[in-house]
């Protein structure tokens, strides 16, 4: 659910501060990969929420821990 103080990412934002390219977005929304978004006619946002929902499902407590997220 929205809250009016709902902070909202584009596409080339997120890109940005993940460090991949808006290419691998794409392909992650493609593919059923990567976090939850909103398609707002041809435009595509990102609600800071499913990106800290998403990012919690990769954290681990060691490397041999297998669990999580497969980009």
């Amino acid at each position: 659910m929205q809250t009016q103080s709902e902070k909202f990412l584009t596409q080339n934002e997120l890109a940005e501060m993940w460090g991949v390219s808006p290419n691998t977005l794409r392909k992650w929304r493609w593919e059923g990969k990567g976090p939850r978004f909103v398609k707002l006619g041809t435009r595509v946002v990102y609600r800071q929420t499913d990106i800290f929902a998403f990012t919690d499902q990769g954290l681990r407590n060691s490397t041999s821990d297998a669990g999580g997220i497969h980009a």
